[in-house]
C-alpha cells in the first residue's frame, strides 16, 4: 500500500503547499508592491468572491469526488458524463453570481461595507470572471486523483505559481497601477482555469 500510494507524499504534499500559496499570492503581492490601503481593498474583494467558491464549491467537489471514486478507472466514459453534468450545474449556479459582481458590485459593496470600500467593489468586478472559471473547474481536478497521476497535479500548481511570480516581477519593473495589476491577475487566472478545464476533458477523452 505504501508503494502504491507513494505519489501522494512525493507530489501531492508540495502540490497542496503551492495551491495554498497561490491562493494567497495576489494579496501578498499587492502588499509587497503597493500600500496597505489598496491591499486591504483587494483582500476584501477576494474574501467576498471566495466565500461562495469555498462553501458551495468545496461541497460539490467532495460529492463529485465520492461519486467518481466509486466508479474508478473502470468506466471513464461515465466519469466524463458526470463531469460534464457537474460543470454545467456549476456554471448555472456561478453565472448569476458573477454577473451580479460584474454589474452591481459598487452598489452592493456600498450597501454592505459603505462607500469607503468602493475600490474593493472595482476589484471584485474585475476578478469576477476568473472566480467563475475557478468555481466551475476546481472540483474537476479531482479526476487526477482517480487516474492516479499526482505529477500532473503538481505541474498544474507549479504553472500557476510561476505565472504569478512572473506577474509580480513584471508589475515591479513596469510600475503598473494597482487596478492594472488586479486586471492582469484576473486575466491570467481566467486563462489558467480555462486551460485546466480543457486539460481535464482531454484526459477523460483520451483512449485508454
Amino acid at each position: 500500500l505504501a508503494s502504491y500510494y507513494q505519489d501522494f507524499p512525493k507530489y501531492r504534499l508540495p502540490s497542496q503547499f503551492l495551491m495554498v500559496l497561490s491562493v494567497q499570492a495576489p494579496v501578498l503581492m499587492m502588499a509587497a508592491l503597493y500600500d496597505r490601503e489598496v491591499t486591504g481593498q483587494l483582500s476584501l474583494a477576494m474574501m467576498a468572491l471566495a466565500l461562495p467558491v469555498s462553501l458551495v464549491g468545496g461541497a460539490v467537489s467532495r460529492a463529485y469526488y465520492a461519486e467518481i471514486a466509486s466508479i474508478g478507472k473502470t468506466d471513464i466514459a461515465k466519469i466524463k458524463r458526470i463531469t460534464i453534468s457537474t460543470q454545467a450545474k456549476l456554471f448555472a449556479m456561478a453565472l448569476p453570481i458573477s454577473f451580479v459582481f460584474m454589474t452591481l458590485a459598487h452598489p452592493l459593496f456600498v450597501f454592505l461595507f459603505r462607500k469607503e470600500w468602493m475600490v474593493a467593489a472595482t476589484y471584485a468586478a474585475i476578478l469576477a470572471p476568473f472566480i467563475l472559471l475557478q468555481f466551475t473547474s476546481s472540483p474537476l481536478v479531482q479526476v487526477i486523483n482517480i487516474l492516479g497521476n499526482q505529477v500532473v497535479f503538481l505541474l498544474i500548481n507549479m504553472i500557476r505559481m510561476i505565472g504569478l511570480i512572473f506577474i509580480y516581477h513584471f508589475s515591479l519593473e513596469k510600475f503598473i497601477t494597482p487596478k492594472d495589476f488586479v486586471l492582469i491577475i484576473s486575466a491570467f487566472l481566467f486563462l489558467f482555469y480555462f486551460c485546466v478545464s480543457v486539460f481535464i476533458f482531454k484526459i477523460l477523452g483520451s483512449p485508454r
